[in-house]
C-alpha cells in the first residue's frame, strides 16, 4: 500500500512536470520573437523583448528604461558580407485600435556589432504592427513590416 501511494504521488509530480514543460515550451515559442528578413544586399534581424531582460547595470550604462510594461525593439542591419551597418531607422508601431506610437531608436555599437534599440510602452497581450523604414548608407530605403503580440512581464 505504501509503495502504491508513493508511486501515485511520483506519477502525479511527473505529470505536473510534463504539463508545465509543455506550457513553458508554448510560452517560450510565443516569446521567441526574433526574425530575419532579406532586402537585396541587406539582411535585417529584428526582435521584441521585455526591457526587464536587460540587467539593471547594463540598462543604466546605455540609458535604457526598464519596466514590466516596457518592450524593446531591437534592429540590426548587415550587408551581404555579414558586416553590421549603421542604418537610419524611421519607425512607428500601430496597435489594433490604429493608434500610432513613434519609435525613437538609440544606436549601440560594441566592437563589430551595431544594434538599434527603441522602447515601447505596452499593455498585456497588445498586438502591434511595426513599420520601419531602413536606409543603409549610400543605399535606397526599404520598409520592414512585422506584427507582434507583446506581453507585460509578470
Amino acid at each position: 500500500m505504501f509503495y502504491a501511494h508513493t508511486f501515485i504521488s511520483t506519477l502525479r509530480y511527473a505529470m505536473v512536470a510534463i504539463v508545465l514543460l509543455c506550457v513553458n515550451r508554448l510560452y517560450a515559442a510565443d516569446l521567441d520573437q526574433e526574425s530575419t528578413q532579406v532586402f537585396g544586399d541587406y539582411t535585417v534581424h529584428y526582435t521584441a523583448f521585455n526591457s526587464t531582460f536587460i540587467q539593471p547595470d547594463i540598462a543604466a550604462h546605455y540609458g535604457i528604461t526598464r519596466g514590466k510594461n516596457q518592450t524593446l525593439i531591437n534592429i540590426s542591419v548587415h550587408d551581404k558580407t555579414g558586416k553590421a551597418v549603421d542604418a537610419k531607422l524611421d519607425a512607428y508601431a500601430q496597435n489594433l485600435m490604429q493608434q500610432k506610437k513613434p519609435l525613437t531608436f538609440k544606436t549601440i555599437t560594441e566592437q563589430a556589432a551595431i544594434y538599434s534599440i527603441a522602447p515601447l510602452r505596452i499593455t498585456n497581450e497588445e498586438v502591434f504592427n511595426f513599420h520601419i523604414t531602413v536606409t543603409p548608407p549610400q543605399s535606397k530605403p526599404f520598409t520592414l513590416k512585422f506584427t507582434r503580440k507583446l506581453y507585460v512581464e509578470p
